[in-house]
């Protein structure tokens, strides 16, 4: 990836599509919305009022959150 795509901003419908296919992490767009009202979400980066992401935040996100023993 270059560092034009890391930096494109996400928005929550293409951040939800960005974890299922990278790592296969499946949340619902309600469950995003949510986890963005109680502070769990990746940092978020609002652009004309709406939530954005950018990848390299959701990686990091990930990294930090992601258990390894779960079934």
């Amino acid at each position: 990836m270059t560092l034009a795509q890391t930096d494109r901003l996400l928005s929550p419908k293409e951040m939800v599509e960005y974890l299922k296919t990278r790592y296969g992490i499946i949340i619902s767009l309600a469950s995003l919305y949510s986890m963005i009202s109680r502070g769990d979400a990746p940092k978020v980066t609002y652009f004309r009022n709406r939530p954005k992401f950018t990848i390299s935040d959701i990686d990091e996100w990930v990294l930090n959150n992601r258990s390894y023993d779960r079934k």
